[in-house]
């Protein structure tokens, strides 16, 4: 039963709306590819989770204070362990040493460590006498480690279906006790982050216009009801285009009031003002 789902990373969706407005420095590039692949990471192991259904309580990206910030990407609670899993969707080559990963300024073998130590503290606390399992799960085939044992708490991609089905003939079938100890988890969450560290931006240093789902590149008016990606050549209704440039500026912006004339300017005029209110009486129709 998944209890908790995946919250949406604040950095990554206002990255996601940046990119192509602003000209990102060589470290928010760094930042945004690693938001990406760890969005990508998740999202396949919380698929894999899936065939858990009826074993095992999910709760998915759990952040927890206790003393100092502790983030879960899937804990797993059965009735014979809980596990922990952290996903890493990293691509190249790494060395681990008995020590740890090398060259590493933080090693998430140390981090995954001082996350199992924190749970299972909490367990204690909780006098539940349940055994934690934690693994980094890497979900890229495009990675290579060299050093490993079987000791390692690693999973690699192509141990991916394996592992769950592990779990899956080793827990039994799913009881209330497993779904309140979940729900008290749960109620552990913090949606605030200290370390959070957002992109400055402001209404004049942000390109205003519709930029292309796919790439990011401007768009531009292709027909009468069509727009035209100037990099990509992707084509879409205006339509489809407005919806998606919409919603970019109701985050970046979500304090400013949104007339017809504000989106009309945000939009570049690509799509007519009539256009604009028509979409947007029949959302307020709708809500």
């Amino acid at each position: 039963m998944l209890l908790k789902c995946r919250d949406d990373l604040i950095e990554l969706e206002l990255m996601k709306c940046l990119r192509g407005r602003v000209t990102f420095s060589e470290k928010e590039e760094r930042q945004f590819r690693f938001f990406v692949l760890g969005e990508i990471g998740e999202n396949i192991v919380n698929n894999k989770a899936a065939c858990l259904e009826g074993t095992v309580v999910q709760i998915q990206d759990l952040v927890i204070s206790q003393d100092r910030i502790c983030q879960i990407d899937l804990l797993l609670i059965g009735s014979q362990k809980i596990y922990i899993l952290d996903a890493k969707h990293w691509e190249g080559t790494y060395t681990v040493g008995p020590d740890g990963f090398m060259d590493l300024t933080h090693d998430p073998l140390h981090q995954l460590e001082r996350a199992k130590r924190m749970v299972a503290e909490i367990l204690r606390k909780m006098r539940v006498s349940l055994p934690v399992e934690a693994r980094l799960v890497f979900t890229n085939p495009n990675v290579t480690l060299y050093g490993l044992t079987a000791e390692m708490p690693i999973v690699l991609p192509q141990q991916l279906d394996s592992y769950f089905q592990k779990i899956r003939m080793t827990e039994a079938a799913m009881s209330d006790w497993q779904l309140r100890l979940g729900e008290r988890f749960v109620g552990m969450h913090v949606n605030d982050n200290r370390y959070r560290k957002l992109m400055s931006y402001d209404h004049d240093s942000v390109r205003p216009g519709i930029m292309c789902g796919e790439c990011r590149g401007v768009m531009r008016e292709h027909s009468r009801k069509t727009l035209g990606c100037c990099n990509c050549g992707l084509t879409e209704p205006k339509l489809v285009g407005l919806k998606r440039t919409k919603k970019e500026f109701e985050r970046l912006f979500p304090h400013h009031k949104k007339p017809v004339e504000s989106l009309y300017r945000w939009c570049g005029g690509l799509v007519s003002k009539r256009s604009i209110y028509e979409h947007t009486r029949k959302n307020k129709v709708k809500n």
